[in-house]
């Protein structure tokens, strides 16, 4: 299974486009009041828990407590959680646990 940069989008509208072209390069839907409500995920498929960020800098990061909060609710859902984001340079980036990881090969 071969590995893909998703799209190239602008950074003008955080999140709601990044959110959109996950929906559709994963055939998953977004989730209601998704920026409301952090801990529902983004988008949904039928194997992931999605939760998509877009940083206006050349890095990122995730904070351990919001990570076991993104796979806790995947837990409830019987899914993988994914943190998905997208930084200035476009690149969309992928995380998950290596378990996931190896589920997926």
């Amino acid at each position: 299974m071969g590995c893909k940069i998703i799209g190239d989008i602008k950074l003008k509208r955080k999140g709601k486009e990044l959110e959109k072209l996950i929906a559709k390069e994963l055939n998953g839907y977004l989730t209601a009041n998704s920026g409301a409500v952090f801990w529902n995920g983004d988008v949904v498929t039928n194997k992931f828990t999605i939760e998509c960020k877009q940083w206006n800098t050349d890095s990122f990061s995730i904070k351990y407590d919001v990570w076991q909060k993104i796979k806790g609710e995947a837990n409830k859902d019987r899914k993988e959680a994914l943190y998905v984001t997208q930084n200035m340079s476009k690149e969309i980036l992928v995380t998950m646990s290596l378990d996931t990881l190896k589920g997926l090969l």
